[in-house]
């Protein structure tokens, strides 16, 4: 996406990430969830029906999202090291992941399959050990 692109030139470009509530974070996680919450809320006014059809194809395409975001960061780490915000970097990186989890734990008033959940914090495991 080109949210995650412009993500990752603020990395390589050495810009310290945002400070919230005395954490680093990045705003991409901030974007992301509220796109999905946006479409979830969008299928509501429909019908539940609908909100809950549609659910599992956002995790989906969240775990596609995070998958591609886990190659650019795992990039950024093998070959930023040198760069003075590096550290912060990580750190907001490792931030938005609990962040992520969080979210999609959070969903059970939809019934959200188990898998699909595992599916998405088994990547964000990934990011936080790579």
């Amino acid at each position: 996406s080109s949210d995650l692109e412009l993500e990752v030139k603020s990395w390589t470009e050495d810009r310290p990430p945002e400070i919230l509530n005395g954490e680093f974070h990045s705003e991409l996680r901030i974007d992301a969830i509220q796109a999905l919450n946006g479409e979830i809320k969008g299928a509501e006014g429909v019908s539940s029906a609908l909100a809950n059809q549609l659910l599992p194809l956002l995790v989906e395409k969240l775990a596609d999202f995070l998958q591609s975001y886990k190659r650019k960061f795992e990039e950024f780490k093998s070959g930023q090291k040198n760069l003075a915000h590096f550290t912060p970097v990580v750190i907001a990186n490792l931030n938005s992941c609990s962040d992520y989890r969080a979210y999609v734990t959070n969903l059970d008033k939809y019934h959200l399959a188990e898998n699909l959940k595992r599916d998405v914090c088994a990547v964000l495991s990934e990011i936080g050990r790579a």
